[in-house]
């Protein structure tokens, strides 16, 4: 099928961008097109035109400010892959990039795009769940912070108003006490998750787990974070026992699994795996860099 007729604008700076979506309802933005151009195609969205962001360079910056990155989100999964800030100071987005499709796909499909899409299916919103990241959205009257909790609020739903961009997502410089990871089972050559595991390990002086986030890819649901398992996993040394019991009540949080794709019981055995090895992955991060 073909796209049904379109009007198409491509401002040159996100001032602009947002003066066209503030004055014509009906715009919806594009960015990477990844999620977008297959909907338009197959007529699943038929918005009155498009507003193409993917020239406005402002978009396309990872800065350092402080203790945190801000990463435009315009920034492609191939960039994150290659970015030498992001390698050094945050490596678990490029971890969960070159997990991400193929290369076809990441030299084209921006992080913000993905964001906004709200797939339960995609990667990135459970890591940013164990990064406590921060979307900067913009508006017409201004800029507003949301944070990754708060944003996410439905399948193919989240936070941002017709009217808005996302301009940035801010993540954390990763600390020398820290560990991230990020696992997956895919399926297919397409790369899209049956489920996925990302976790988060501090590490205290007496060698105990002084803070923690667990997040979950779990389609067709979005992406959650199990406080339940984090609370219990806090002030426990780690061991093979203790991560299999964060790992159990985390994945039985899991409500409903995607029946094209898998079973529930399948999901939940794959699950528990890959919880376990994202918190070992994590805390041997933690490990090296205190060593």
């Amino acid at each position: 099928m073909f796209p049904a007729k379109l009007e198409y604008y491509r401002p040159e700076k996100l001032s602009g961008a947002l003066e066209l979506l503030d004055e014509n309802p009906g715009l919806i933005v594009l960015a990477g097109g990844q999620s977008l151009i297959p909907a338009l195609k197959h007529r699943r969205t038929t918005p009155r035109g498009l507003v193409d962001i993917g020239h406005i360079r402002e978009l396309q910056r990872i800065e350092r400010v402080g203790n945190k990155i801000r990463v435009g989100s315009l920034i492609t999964y191939a960039t994150l892959l290659n970015n030498e800030t992001i390698a050094s100071k945050q490596p678990v987005l490029r971890e969960a990039a070159s997990q991400i499709a193929d290369p076809q796909v990441r030299n084209v499909g921006t992080l913000g795009g993905s964001l906004c899409w709200s797939d339960p299916l995609y990667d990135m919103p459970a890591v940013m769940h164990v990064l406590n990241s921060s979307m900067i959205i913009a508006g017409k009257d201004g800029e507003r912070r949301v944070d990754a909790g708060s944003f996410f609020k439905h399948p193919f739903r989240t936070t941002l108003r017709p009217d808005e961009i996302l301009k940035e997502v801010e993540v954390p410089v990763k600390s020398s006490s820290e560990g991230y990871a990020y696992h997956k089972f895919r399926k297919g050559s397409g790369g899209y998750s049956i489920t996925g595991a990302a976790s988060y390990i501090s590490i205290g002086d007496d060698g105990a787990v002084s803070n923690c986030r667990i997040a979950v890819t779990a389609p067709p649901s979005n992406a959650y974070r199990s406080a339940k398992a984090e609370q219990w996993l806090i002030g426990k040394k780690v061991s093979a026992q203790a991560l299999e019991q964060a790992a159990e009540l985390a994945a039985g949080e899991l409500k409903s699994t995607d029946p094209y794709r898998a079973s529930w019981n399948y999901t939940n055995s794959v699950l528990t795996g890959l919880i376990v090895l994202s918190l070992k992955t994590a805390h041997q991060n933690a490990s090296e860099a205190e060593g």
